[in-house]
């Protein structure tokens, strides 16, 4: 008997519950909705919390799931690898063929499958969205898990509208990815509390903005602030050589 399946999805507009109902009927499992117009890492934690379920499937209303049979493939590659924590369909939306598996980090969400034994949450440190997904996939590797890429299922991936690349969503954008870099890499997980801690820890010019920070600077600065961070993801840079891209990183004057 495999683990078994639940889905949720995020409420982030009308359009969740016909997708909930669609993903229901369609792949044959139970689909939940989580509600809530908050920071991602509290939604997603939601789900977490609600799923009763061996593994949870982590699924957007506008990810066009091209097979049914989608979340039954990736469960059973759970079923077949208990060492692996999460994974990932392919997100290019072409038929699925033969590829060796890949050990792979975190790189999106889209239509993951978690298994719940892990026992991870995502970091309600990452404020409203936008690298959560590369701090998950980390804390399962932390776990002592892995997270794989097998090549045997396809999806299309949306592009979820969270509103406009305004000067301040670019700016927290930015600001999270200096927190996986932080957290991972300038400290370490095993010497990490949380932001907070971090902030009164290290140089002046090191702190990572809150978000109550970020809503006073003005256009800007905010601006100068997201164009001083290299937003490549850093496990992108280290297979390359070239660290984790913002060792140097001061901020802005």
């Amino acid at each position: 008997m495999g683990g078994t399946i639940q889905a949720f999805v995020p409420y982030w507009g009308d359009d969740a519950t016909d997708f909930a109902e669609y993903i229901q009927d369609f792949c044959d499992i139970s689909v939940g909705i989580v509600r809530g117009f908050d920071h991602e890492t509290s939604v997603l934690n939601q789900m977490i919390y609600y799923c009763d379920t061996d593994y949870l499937w982590f699924i957007h209303p506008d990810d066009k799931i091209i097979d049914r049979n989608t979340p039954h493939v990736l469960a059973e590659y759970l079923d077949d690898n208990p060492k692996v924590g999460a994974v990932l369909p392919d997100v290019s939306g072409e038929q699925p063929y033969w590829r060796k598996p890949e050990s792979w980090y975190l790189k999106d969400n889209t239509c993951t499958m978690y298994r719940m034994s892990v026992g991870a949450k995502f970091d309600k440190d990452f404020i409203f969205t936008g690298w959560n997904d590369l701090d998950f996939g980390e804390e399962i590797i932390w776990n002592s898990y892995e997270v794989h890429l097998p090549h045997n299922t396809s999806v299309l991936k949306g592009n979820t509208q969270y509103g406009s690349w305004s000067s301040f969503r670019s700016a927290y954008n930015a600001r999270n990815r200096l927190l996986l870099e932080a957290k991972w890499y300038w400290v370490g997980r095993g010497k990490w509390d949380n932001v907070d801690v971090y902030n009164v820890t290290c140089d002046k010019d090191r702190c990572i903005p809150t978000m109550f920070e970020l809503a006073w600077w003005s256009e800007e600065t905010l601006n100068r602030f997201a164009n001083s961070v290299n937003m490549e993801h850093p496990q992108i840079l280290l297979k390359d050589g070239q660290g984790t891209g913002n060792e140097n990183w001061r901020l802005p004057e």
